[in-house]
């Protein structure tokens, strides 16, 4: 029996960027961000089916973001 992560277990925000890598085997995804006690954290994920990958995608849209960024337009 495999135990499903979920992002949300190990971050409480997480950085824009993410890395998703094709394998032979399915997927892996690395992610950025902070935990709880706003410590920085980096972690990756493997995920056999494309349904599971979906599923953390929608997660890592929907979840708070760690930096804020700012774009100055200079005249």
């Amino acid at each position: 029996m495999t135990k499903q992560t979920k992002l949300v277990d190990h971050f409480a925000k997480v950085n824009d960027n993410y890395t998703v890598t094709n394998c032979q085997n399915g997927y892996v995804v690395e992610v950025s961000g902070q935990d709880k006690d706003e410590n920085w954290i980096n972690a990756k994920y493997v995920f056999k089916t494309f349904e599971e990958l979906k599923d953390v995608v929608q997660d890592l849209a929907w979840m708070p973001r760690s930096l804020t960024k700012w774009c100055a337009v200079l005249s």
